[in-house]
């Protein structure tokens, strides 16, 4: 065999190799561009499923089908602090027999656990929707975030602790949700890193319900 055929074998040999780890990087840029897409789409979904309740619920601060259960309507504000609200509202029974209600006062009272639930993100903690005194309903959904801010009638802010919950005219809402399974444990390794692609933000700024404004 002469050198010119060593040295044909010896190249291809390379550039076989080259070519070979060309196409396994591409397949892994491509597994880890539909791994983020998926999860960008999955934490999507999740808020949109979790702002879906927390918007129909707190649209509906003070609002009973018999207005007279609720007067004056700026008394539905039962409490209110940074990460937790609790209000009194009008929800449809189970099975519902209106979408507006059924006529009975109903209490609901959102607040957030403690964090460090799930060992793959330090920053994840429960939102909790407790109805009437019944077991607690949480989510867990990858939820970092979920903060609240109060302004009166003159859209000032209202300073914590809220000494008065009659003050409150409006509401801003923060919620972070954030994959509560990264792709590599290097995105959650502290509690300050994350990346971009693992998380969704919402705010819903002056969020006022109508019968809080019918005083």
């Amino acid at each position: 065999m002469g050198t010119t055929t060593i040295f044909d074998i010896i190249t291809s040999t390379v550039i076989g190799g080259m070519l070979l780890l060309m196409a396994l990087r591409l397949n892994a840029q491509a597994i880890e561009t539909n791994a983020i897409y998926q999860n960008n789409l999955n934490l999507q979904q999740g808020m949109v499923a979790l702002v879906d309740i927390v918007e129909a619920d707190f649209r509906k601060i003070g609002y009973c089908k018999d207005f007279t259960k609720i007067s004056p309507p700026n008394i539905a504000i039962v409490y209110a602090d940074s990460v937790s609200i609790k209000f009194l509202t009008d929800i449809p029974a189970s099975p519902a027999p209106t979408e507006f209600g059924d006529g009975i006062v109903d209490t609901i009272w959102y607040y957030t656990g403690s964090i460090g639930g799930n060992p793959n993100n330090p920053r994840e903690k429960p939102l909790y929707r407790v109805v009437n005194g019944n077991t607690a309903t949480g989510w867990n959904l990858g939820v970092t975030r979920f903060a609240l801010r109060y302004y009166d009638a003159l859209g000032d802010t209202l300073p914590f602790p809220i000494a008065d919950p009659k003050l409150i005219y409006t509401l801003e809402i923060n919620v972070s949700l954030e994959s509560p399974a990264p792709m590599t444990q290097i995105e959650y390794r502290d509690s300050t890193s994350a990346s971009e692609d693992f998380k969704v933000y919402w705010k819903q700024i002056r969020l006022a319900s109508r019968n809080l404004r019918n005083r």
